[in-house]
């Protein structure tokens, strides 16, 4: 049997991540990759050589670990340390990987993601009548569409006459690998299910309809400057016409819209909660299951891979809405 060469268990993680994943992977997911390998996986396990992490040391890692982290968590981080163990393996730096004989501990429960009901949705669609930013929130809140989705949107993508909206690109904030500074990059969408149509209402087209695909670039009234107009590539661009970077504009579009929501409403008397762009989402597929629409057809909507996630997040609980969806008296 061949002698195993001792390797330091970071110096093999550092290596596998730049050999094996650096180029293989998306810029995004590497960053998640590094930031799990630096920040748990690291710590825990330096200094100690890779053929020498026992399976009771593994097991007390994710022991620990699921004292504080959720399930799918849990599961990532496994993942990437079985992946480095195989190629230990393959490599000959180690005889075994731990991670195949340990039992996973339960993470933490997954709390129950909060949405607007039917009537609040609504009174923040009506509200966005009045607002500089209110198109982008009431797609969202008609559409289900993500966030990464709509600032992708272009206006070729909206065909009015026919109500519909293509989805077929996606804008994140991603850390470059190399200078490791975020940047803004447009590309496809995260898989082949969310590339797809979706249909708009008449309400919404006619919205859509009266936003300006021009914008005033460079004007100042205080240096006398009368800017430049442009024609926007975008839909939901930034103050220079361009695509717009999704954390900038949960900044400065959407958290400026739902606190001057919350405060229009608060003055009359109403209290709306201020949830996330993410939500807005969760409240489009919550108000769709709960009030019987098709699965299969809320699915295609949202880009959904099959009805496994929307059965498990939306399905009823309330025993009245079970009673009047089968007609039960």
């Amino acid at each position: 049997m061949a002698k195993i060469k001792n390797v330091k268990f970071e110096d093999w993680a550092k290596l596998w991540l730049e050999y094996t994943q650096k180029d293989r992977v998306k810029d995004n997911t590497y960053y998640t990759y590094v930031n799990i390998v630096n920040n748990y996986l690291l710590p825990y396990f330096k200094g100690k050589n890779l053929n020498e992490i026992s399976f009771l040391e593994v097991q007390k890692y994710f022991n620990i670990l699921s004292k504080s982290s959720y399930q799918d968590f849990l599961i990532k981080n496994k993942s990437l340390l079985s992946q480095i163990f195989n190629a230990g393996i393959i490599d000959g730096k180690c005889l075994q990987n731990p991670c195949n004989i340990i039992k996973m501990p339960k993470g933490k429960q997954t709390k129950k993601k909060e949405v607007y009901s039917e009537e609040e949705a609504e009174l923040i669609f009506q509200y966005a009548y009045t607002h500089r930013f209110g198109a982008e929130i009431q797609l969202m809140l008609e559409t289900g569409i993500c966030r990464y989705e709509l600032l992708g949107l272009q206006w070729d993508d909206i065909d009015i006459e026919n109500g519909i909206l293509h989805i077929c690109r996606g804008v994140a904030d991603i850390v470059d690998s190399t200078t490791k500074k975020f940047k803004v990059v447009v590309g496809n969408t995260k898989n082949e299910y969310r590339e797809r149509d979706v249909p708009l209402s008449q309400r919404m087209c006619d919205i859509l309809s009266n936003i300006d695909r021009t914008l005033m670039v460079g004007k100042s009234e205080h240096r006398h400057q009368d800017g430049i107009e442009v024609k926007k590539k975008f839909v939901f661009c930034n103050r220079f016409g361009e695509v717009c970077s999704p954390r900038n504009w949960s900044r400065r579009h959407y958290d400026v819209f739902m606190k001057d929501m919350q405060k229009f409403y608060s003055n009359k008397g109403i209290e709306i909660p201020i949830y996330t762009p993410h939500q807005l989402r969760h409240t489009r597929a919550s108000i769709w299951v709960n009030s019987g629409k098709n699965l299969y057809a809320i699915a295609k909507v949202l880009g959904h891979s099959s009805l496994n996630m929307l059965e498990k997040r939306y399905a009823h609980s309330n025993i009245e809405q079970l009673r009047e969806l089968l007609e039960i008296e």
